[in-house]
C-alpha cells in the first residue's frame, strides 16, 4: 500500500475506517481485561484482525462472532479481568440466584460498553 495514496484528501473514508477499527480494538481490549501484559500488542493484533476480516464475508462473520463474544464478556471483564479457568468452573457450578447476584454487582456503565461493542458490530457489518 502506498502511503501517499492513503493520506490523500480523497481517501478520508479509508482513514476513518482505520481509525474506527483502532478505536474498536482499544475498547474491546480494555473491556475484556487484557491490559495487564502487552496491551499494545493485543490492540494491534485485534486491529489487524478487524482490518483483514473486513475484506471477505466469511472472515467478517467470524470477526462478528468474536466481537459478540467480547460484548457478552465485557461487563465481567471490566470488573474482574480476563478469563481464567476458575471463572469457567464458577460459571458451570452457579445457580440462577447466584447469577442474578453476580450481574447485580456489576456497574451499569460496564453494560454500556457492551452495548457500544454491539453498535460497533452493526457498523462493522455495513
Amino acid at each position: 500500500m502506498n502511503l501517499r495514496k492513503l493520506f490523500c484528501p480523497g481517501n478520508t473514508p479509508r482513514i476513518l475506517l482505520f481509525l474506527f477499527f483502532f478505536v474498536v480494538s482499544v475498547i474491546t481490549t480494555i473491556a475484556c481485561g487484557y491490559t495487564e501484559k502487552n496491551a499494545t500488542g493485543n490492540v494491534l493484533l485485534l486491529f489487524l484482525l478487524l482490518l483483514l476480516a473486513h475484506r471477505n464475508t466469511l472472515t467478517s462473520i467470524t470477526a462478528l462472532l468474536f466481537l459478540f463474544c467480547c460484548a457478552l464478556y465485557a461487563p465481567a471483564g471490566m470488573t474482574y479481568g480476563k478469563i481464567n479457568n476458575s471463572f469457567i468452573v464458577a460459571l458451570l457450578q452457579t445457580t440462577t440466584d447466584e447469577a442474578a447476584e453476580f450481574t447485580g454487582m456489576i456497574p451499569v456503565y460496564h453494560f454500556l460498553v457492551s452495548a457500544a461493542i454491539l453498535v460497533f458490530m452493526v457498523i462493522f457489518w455495513r
